[in-house]
């Protein structure tokens, strides 16, 4: 008995010292990096814990598991996010982002301590009331900067016409992406001779030094270019004023020492710690990639909320030829900054003599939506979640009524809601006369020919552009044009209230005139339930923050994911359904459950990598939609959406649901004419249907047309000899897909003595006349509005 005891104590002595020898392998400072001995410093011997890797905490990145070192010259990078970062990063950049973390690590990268100017100890608020009572000799000039890109035209030139005054300068910023834009914008500055382009163009990005880049370059510009004006206010195309040129004249001029920002309103730290400002972040390869954690300097007060603002000359001329050391020292600290035109200028202002000059108010309204706009939507481009402002809908324009001076809002897009921009308009300047042509017509270029090639790399596949010209090439042929005419653009068509939607082609001939076709999907039955009315539509371009396709009507190609968006209209009780989508043989292919309307509980419970979204309530309009689970290649022809009710022992159709949509063939790789063998890769269809590997049996007992195993093995067949095809016979397979799910509405021409109809009298043809988007001349009061 006491040998067991005198075994068992020994046994009880040899597990303490190996776990006292494990505790100090633990606590051997060099087996710890950087981060983590600085911890075990400030830690109570009592609470060290064994090292951990960091990971980062806001970025969904992983570092991978070896130590990056570009350079053999610069240090060892220890830390997650910079490895992430190196790995991820091109091979330009990669050296980039390791001298800045060493620069970093080594604290030579930022200032520690910038010098506070300001005679007031804590943030300082000046007041800027509404005016009351006009002044008859006020005069203010006004630089608008516009940083544009895209292809709403229409819009943009809408905007121009309410804000244009020839006491103005409009300086236009085109992202080097958006070249079409830029040549259209060209042809203003010939127009307007206080309307300008710049030279320069950048490539700015959600949250990066991009951004401040460009707005400081513009000031620069306007600055040192001796034009004369007053307050430098920047706008994108998105922005539309909502009180008069003379009501912001009116109130710049009694403010006219002041600087208008918008603050964040929440106490300093949390505003740091979700603006990301604590973390060290470069720009490259057009992505913002974060690098490691930093303190804020110690001096100043970090101040920040919009990046929209309106500047006065004075402190314009100083933030541009200033050599204040403070405010070098800012604009290195800002250079490796998050979202730094958010913060920049309030924090330049409220930390140096300027700061009694700071107005809380950047004299616009946004419309913020968070539950939709915060979605992580950009972190294809920042290592950082982000959110951004929902268009204005209807609904929407009583935030306008504010208690601050407005006299901007944002976001507006009449390609989403284009009756909202008539009422602001309306409520400033009136109504158009009945009558007026297109005033709800909107025209959207999503092609063109010359851009297309001079910008396009040859070497370089873009199945999206291939998809949609090998679907114009055959709406050319359906319209029987010769073969001689050339495609030169395409635009989107919408009218609103007649719930319209086509693309409009335009062709030049051999003789020089011009000819335009109008292209219609073909009319589905009306949905008239009067249970459960629902609208279907498919594509490729779902929009989850404003709810709409950017491609209405769906130019599907078989290499692209597309999805289904489902509006289920005046829904008094709740339901759920379930649409099933049918391949072209009619075998079921996939199916969205979903609840109408969905439960708050079941949203927060959804998986943060579902695609799926639904949103409305009971007594309006519910939407759901999601990503489509199918398997690249598509399989070309004409697919199927019904929608059913689901009860607790019952299936029930909704009469009138089923919608179609086409999918084309690839006639195009990389630009040119398909060849064989990318042609059975490409319109061949995959093997397996779901990718997810759904169970779809069930709809066997539903669906009258699924297919016999004869019909689906006759379909293998037909669809493996079709997917050989080239030339004339890929094209007659395409041409017989797309004759069955779209139309030639209409033709016209800009040549007087043709027997075709003209298109300056074709409401769809973009030579139609539309008051709302044209400037023509300048009125006597100096404005291009009346």
């Amino acid at each position: 008995m006491r040998f067991r005891w005198r075994r068992l104590l020994l046994g009880l002595v040899l597990i303490f010292i190996s776990l006292q020898l494990w505790a100090l392998i633990q606590l051997d400072p060099n087996s710890l990096n950087e981060n983590d001995r600085s911890k075990r410093a400030n830690e109570p011997r009592s609470t060290q814990k064994p090292a951990q890797a960091q990971v980062p905490d806001r970025a969904d990145v992983k570092a991978p598991e070896n130590l990056f070192k570009v350079d053999e010259n610069l240090c060892e990078v220890t830390h997650n996010d910079a490895k992430s970062a190196i790995q991820r990063a091109s091979d330009e950049c990669k050296p980039k982002i390791h001298k800045s973390y060493c620069d970093h690590k080594a604290g030579m990268l930022l200032p520690s301590r910038i010098e506070r100017t300001c005679p007031h100890a804590k943030r300082f608020v000046a007041q800027a009331p509404a005016v009351t009572t006009k002044n008859p000799d006020a005069k203010i000039r006004i630089c608008y900067f516009l940083i544009v890109h895209g292809r709403s035209l229409r819009q943009i030139k809408r905007l121009v016409k309410n804000i244009y005054h020839t006491d103005h300068v409009l300086y236009f910023h085109v992202d080097s992406r958006s070249h079409w834009l830029h040549s259209e914008l060209k042809k203003l500055t010939l127009e307007y001779p206080n309307i300008f382009l710049a030279d320069w163009r950048e490539t700015p990005i959600w949250g990066g030094t991009s951004l401040l880049t460009t707005i400081f370059r513009g000031l620069t510009d306007m600055v040192e270019k001796q034009y004369k004006w007053d307050f430098f206010i920047n706008l994108s195309f998105a922005d539309f004023p909502v009180k008069s040129n003379d009501d912001l004249v009116q109130f710049l001029f009694k403010y006219r020492d002041k600087n208008f920002m918008k603050s964040h309103g929440r106490e300093p730290e949390k505003f740091i710690t979700k603006q990301g400002l604590d973390r060290v972040f470069f720009e490259c390869d057009n992505h913002m990639y974060r690098i490691s954690e930093r303190k804020t300097p110690i001096g100043i007060e970090i101040d920040g909320g919009s990046d929209w603002i309106a500047l006065n000359r004075e402190f314009s001329e100083w933030l541009v030829f200033s050599k204040d050391e403070n405010l070098e020292q800012l604009k290195i600290w800002f250079n490796f900054t998050l979202l730094p035109a958010e913060s920049f200028f309030h924090t330049a202002v409220q930390n140096t003599h300027w700061c009694e000059s700071f107005v809380d108010n950047n004299i616009r309204v946004t419309n913020w939506n968070r539950a939709r706009g915060c979605k992580c939507q950009y972190k294809a481009i920042v290592d950082w979640c982000g959110c951004s402002p929902n268009d204005f809908m209807p609904k929407d324009l009583n935030r306008l009524k504010t208690s601050r001076p407005i006299f901007f809002a944002r976001k507006f897009e009449e390609f989403v809601s284009q009756e909202a921009v008539h009422k602001v308009e309306a409520d400033v300047y009136g109504e158009y006369s009945s009558g007026t042509p297109s005033l709800n017509s909107y025209w959207e270029n999503i092609y063109n020919a010359e851009e297309t090639e001079r910008f396009s790399d040859p070497s370089k596949a873009d199945i999206t552009k291939d998809g949609q010209i090998s679907i114009f090439n055959s709406w050319k042929r359906l319209a029987k044009l010769d073969g001689s005419a050339k495609l030169t653009d395409v635009h989107i068509y919408l009218e609103r209230k007649r719930a319209e939607v086509g693309y409009v082609l335009e062709y030049k001939l051999e003789n020089g005139d011009t000819r335009q076709i109008y292209v219609k999907k073909k009319d589905e039955p009306n949905n008239e339930s009067d249970e459960i009315p629902i609208s279907i539509q498919i594509g490729t371009k779902w929009d989850v923050k404003e709810l709409v396709f950017r491609d209405p009507g769906g130019l599907i190609s078989t290499q692209l994911p597309i999805h289904a968006s489902l509006r289920f209209h005046n829904v008094h009780e709740k339901f759920h359904a379930i649409a099933v989508i049918q391949d072209p043989s009619g075998t079921p292919a996939d199916q969205i459950e979903m609840d109408i309307p969905e439960d708050e509980e079941k949203r927060k419970r959804r998986a943060k990598t579902s695609t799926f979204h639904c949103e409305g309530e009971l007594g309006g309009e519910v939407v759901a939609a999601d990503k489509l689970a199918l398997s690249l290649p598509l399989r070309p022809g004409v697919w199927t959406v019904s929608v059913y009710v689901r009860g607790t022992r019952s299936m029930k159709y909704i009469e009138d649901s089923k919608t179609h949509f086409t999918v084309s063939p690839l006639g195009l790789f990389a630009g040119k004419p398909i060849g064989s063998s990318d042609a059975a890769r490409s319109n061949g269809g995959a093997k397996v249907l779901n990718n997810k590997k759904k169970d779809l049996k069930l709809w066997n007992r539903f669906i009258d047309d699924v297919p016999t195993a004869d019909k689906s093995s006759h379909f293998a067949l037909s669809l493996a000899k079709n997917s050989s095809f080239v030339s004339e016979q890929l094209n007659s397979w395409t041409d017989e897909i797309l004759s069955q799910g779209w139309t030639i509405a209409s033709t016209c021409t800009t040549n007087s003595l043709s027997p075709l109809p003209d298109c300056s009298k074709s409401y769809w043809s973009t030579f139609y006349p539309d008051p709302k988007s044209e400037l023509g001349e300048v009125n006597s009061n100096g404005r291009l509005r009346n």
